[in-house]
């Protein structure tokens, strides 16, 4: 199994367990509302209910950088690898790693 690959169940395990009681504000919105993209009705990541309630989002708008096709950027469906690059440098995504990840880059 792959770093990447693990990483990315680690993740999964995680996103099932949270539990989203009274989350402030900012941890209600979900990537298309973040971004303001329009795509909530045609990106995977609003559609798909398998991802219903990871980080406590709609479906999967708050598990985007791990779902393999959806609509970022340019609206090109990428797979979760190939679109790593972009997604590191996302806004909506550091809101995610910083909330899951509290102590991240903190020594």
């Amino acid at each position: 199994m792959s770093h990447f690959t693990e990483m990315l169940q680690k993740l999964h395990s995680k996103a099932k367990q949270e539990d989203p009681k009274e989350p402030q504000e900012e941890t209600l919105l979900n990537c298309w509302e973040f971004k303001k993209c329009g795509k909530e009705k045609t990106c995977i990541a609003a559609t798909d209910k398998k991802y219903n309630g990871y980080f406590g989002g709609k479906n999967g708008g708050r598990f985007c950088p791990f779902i393999s096709g959806t609509e970022c950027y340019d609206g090109s469906k990428r797979s979760t690898f190939e679109k790593l690059e972009l997604c590191v440098k996302c806004d909506f995504y550091n809101n995610i790693v910083f909330r899951v990840f509290p102590n991240r880059g903190k020594k």
